[in-house]
């Protein structure tokens, strides 16, 4: 069986390698919201942007799009670097919810430790902003177990994405990995695609151990951590 792994990973990033191409904002590809699978929240207006996955709202609320994850920026953080294409992301985001009205959506968990919103947005106009953000390329899919709403939809979104070459895909440090690429990339987010053959728990650190020969991926928390299927049949994704 083959699995798609969103993993915590315990060295640097690779470097970026590719070109990026601009985004396309003029809405002909418009994304919509799948029907009948969230409940409509508050109306507000976009007030600020703070990076590619977090706005705040003239209601004076954070809303953290709930579902994805863009190239971070360290915001105020000592010694954090940028992800490449950051500024873009969060430019990209600034552009599609800026001055514009936005409704908030649930699937599942409201609000994350950190006091914010966790949300869907949707413009006037009808276009979903984390399907614009997944379409053009600007994040990449990541979720919870207790917000997987309309989570095939993103990944089908993501992997167009990637297919076309659009955005922060376009780049080595955001590529799919194989388990035996991730020996270096230690404090990471990685999305590590392989087939398991093994998983074990030892002293509260939970392994998985691949296909390939020798190769352990070693997994610092697995807590509430679950399956969902992917674009593509006996591909799945474990975040």
């Amino acid at each position: 069986m083959q699995w798609r792994v969103t993993l915590f990973l315990v060295a640097a990033l690779m470097n970026v390698t590719a070109p990026l191409g601009a985004a396309d904002l003029s809405g002909q590809n418009l994304v919509r919201l799948p029907a009948g699978q969230l409940q409509a929240g508050a109306q507000s207006t976009g007030l600020a942007t703070v990076d590619g996955d977090t706005i705040v709202l003239s209601l004076g609320r954070q809303v953290r799009l709930v579902g994805i994850q863009a190239p971070k920026l360290p915001l105020r953080r000592p010694g954090f670097k940028a992800w490449p294409l950051a500024d873009m992301a969060r430019e990209t985001l600034r552009k599609l919810t800026d001055g514009q009205s936005l409704t908030l959506y649930y699937g599942g968990g409201r609000q994350d430790r950190y006091r914010r919103i966790i949300a869907h947005l949707v413009h006037s106009d009808g276009r979903w902003i984390q399907g614009e953000m997944l379409r053009l390329g600007m994040a990449r899919v990541y979720s919870f177990d207790d917000n997987r709403a309309v989570i095939k939809e993103m990944l089908q979104l993501e992997a167009q994405a990637c297919a076309a070459r659009r955005g922060i895909l376009t780049l080595r440090f955001y590529r799919i990995r194989n388990p035996a690429e991730t020996v270096d990339d230690i404090d990471s987010f990685q999305v590590v695609e392989g087939r398991v053959v093994d998983v074990a728990t030892v002293k509260r650190r939970t392994y998985i151990i691949s296909a390939v020969i020798g190769e352990v991926i070693l997994l610092p928390s697995l807590s509430g951590a679950a399956c969902r299927c992917s674009a593509t049949p006996m591909s799945y994704r474990l975040t």
